[in-house]
């Protein structure tokens, strides 16, 4: 996706500029969800699945190899915090999961 000197191609750039502004509403809900004060668990709950549509977008697109070089290249602290992030999902994914198991 990069020509032979390095440089972004103008597909790429599109895609990493979308991922960045998915990136930025991720960081308001993450922001609202950690530091919220909800009203009901069902608020949190809807916040919660806007968070993780917004996370399975990027994901996408970091499933392309080439596409995350690039991303690893040029911004590395966003790269590291969609890793993060996408970590964290799946740790409260299977929280969420576990604590609805009925014993």
């Amino acid at each position: 996706m990069s020509n032979s000197g390095g440089h972004v191609s103008v597909g790429t750039a599109n895609i990493l500029g979308r991922i960045s502004g998915l990136k930025d509403d991720m960081d308001i809900l993450l922001q609202q969800l950690s530091e919220g004060e909800y009203l009901s668990v069902d608020i949190f709950a809807n916040n919660w699945i806007h968070l993780t549509q917004l996370y399975r977008q990027i994901q996408s697109h970091m499933d392309d190899r080439t596409l995350m070089d690039q991303l690893v290249r040029s911004d590395l602290l966003l790269a590291a915090d969609l890793m993060a992030v996408g970590r964290m999902i799946t740790v409260m994914d299977n929280f969420m999961r576990c604590a609805v198991i009925t014993r």
